[in-house]
């Protein structure tokens, strides 16, 4: 599990956090080699990463409940408590976000629409990865 969880899952859940920095990024107008802006512009890419990785974590909470079954045939509400913890964390997200002192303690901004939209990408890509891991397994020696 330990393996999955942090040695696949963490790193679907890396790779798109830092194409959601690097799309903010790009959306402003940087190139790489360039210098990094300052100010909201890079909070902005900060809070488009940090964004990919609270909502990877929020596949991973649905894909880890079990070692060998994708999360939808184990039926996306059936534990209200993880749905509670999901939305719960959801709230924080977007307090951590868009609450002016929060943010600005924790170095974030809202994304912009590009950053957003690759951070939202998380939760099917950490899904479909949880998914290939347990049908390569299914099919493989045993």
């Amino acid at each position: 599990m330990l393996l999955r969880a942090f040695g696949l899952l963490g790193l679907v859940e890396a790779l798109v956090e830092m194409t959601a920095f690097i799309a903010a990024m790009l959306a402003i107008g940087w190139r790489p080699g360039a210098a990094f802006p300052t100010g909201s512009q890079f909070l902005a890419a900060s809070g488009a990463a940090f964004s990919a990785v609270v909502i990877g974590q929020m596949a991973n909470a649905f894909a880890c409940r079990s070692a060998t079954r994708w999360p939808g045939a184990l039926g996306w509400p059936t534990n209200r408590y993880l749905a509670y913890a999901v939305a719960v964390e959801l709230g924080l997200l977007l307090a951590f976000l868009y609450s002016g002192p929060l943010a600005k303690i924790l170095g974030h901004a809202p994304p912009n629409p590009a950053g957003a939209a690759v951070a939202a990408l998380a939760f099917p890509a950490v899904l479909v990865a949880d998914l290939l891991y347990k049908s390569m397994r299914r099919i493989g020696p045993t």
